[in-house]
């Protein structure tokens, strides 16, 4: 499983997105992470706002 992206880094693509109009292969070539990842972050955003920026799930196995 892969790093959860922090939430500022969440922020930078979704303001990219608004701002820039990038696409979401641009957005994921410039923040270095998968294109799916950056699609479902921005769709995301669009309907849940700021609560979309916090990563929805726990880390397994910590402790």
């Amino acid at each position: 499983m892969g790093q959860p992206i922090a939430p500022s880094l969440r922020l930078e693509i979704v303001k990219s997105r608004q701002e820039e109009k990038l696409s979401y292969r641009d957005l994921a070539a410039r923040f270095k992470v998968n294109y799916h990842t950056a699609r479902n972050l921005c769709l995301s955003y669009e309907k849940r706002g700021e609560a979309a920026l916090v990563p929805g799930y726990s880390i397994v196995g910590a402790g």
